[in-house]
């Protein structure tokens, strides 16, 4: 199965999306580039401005030109505040809040042949950590 990639917003939605990216490398699926025709489509939000949150839309319509039986998997901060309205966009199968993104492929996994999955759960304020580092291979910085 093969899965693409886009995000929106900041360095740390890039050094997330590099992590997710790997996780799904490693669960045996096969990563193509946004350009291109993938099974799967995650699109890592953010909900900074305004452009942002349209960014998404216009992020979802350009993956469906290039794949229009793809499956979209909306993750982070726009997932999180706009579920909702998000979880109506034609194709969206999964909308996964920042709790629980970086488990994303895990997720997929379980649930891809199952009914479209909301899973935003409220964030805690407790200190966090992730555990693994992740090489963007789009950008030559490091996050």
């Amino acid at each position: 199965m093969t899965v693409s990639f886009y995000t929106i917003g900041c360095r740390l939605n890039q050094a997330e999306t590099a992590i997710i990216e790997q996780s799904f490398r490693r669960s045996g699926f096969k990563i193509v580039d946004f350009a291109d025709p993938a099974d799967i489509v995650v699109i890592n939000t953010c909900t900074v401005t305004e452009k942002c949150d349209a960014d998404t839309g216009r992020a979802v319509n350009k993956a469906l030109r290039t794949k229009a039986d793809a499956k979209i998997a909306l993750i982070g901060c726009q997932a999180q505040t706009q579920k909702s309205d998000l979880f109506k966009i034609a194709n969206v199968q999964w909308v996964v809040g920042n709790a629980r993104k970086m488990e994303l492929a895990e997720i997929v996994r379980q649930t891809y042949a199952a009914e479209p999955q909301l899973i935003t759960p409220a964030l805690r304020r407790d200190s966090f950590t992730i555990p693994v580092a992740g090489i963007d291979r789009r950008h030559t910085r490091a996050n």
